[in-house]
């Protein structure tokens, strides 16, 4: 359960559209900070991580991008991954 001070608000888009519209859709509703996720985006992250690296930096918008492991196809082998704990 929450016991934190957030308040999360879940809002789904039923459509198909892009991360672009999904903005365009909700951004009469976006008063502060705020997560888009897809809901193809499975990673092993620890969410507070990124969060927090968020917050500490005031960035205008925080991205997670990733390369995919070659076993996946294409990319940089697992063994080659560097664990950035500044995030």
């Amino acid at each position: 359960m929450n016991e934190g001070k957030l308040k999360p608000n879940l809002e789904v888009v039923k459509e198909n559209v892009g991360t672009a519209d999904v903005l365009r859709i909700f951004s009469e509703k976006i008063k502060s900070h705020f997560i888009v996720m897809s809901c193809d985006l499975v990673f092993d992250l620890v969410p507070h991580r990124l969060l927090n690296y968020h917050q500490t930096h005031d960035p205008a918008f925080t991205a997670l991008y990733f390369e995919p492991n070659k076993s996946e196809g294409r990319g940089r082998s697992s063994s080659s991954y560097k664990d950035d704990s500044s995030y």
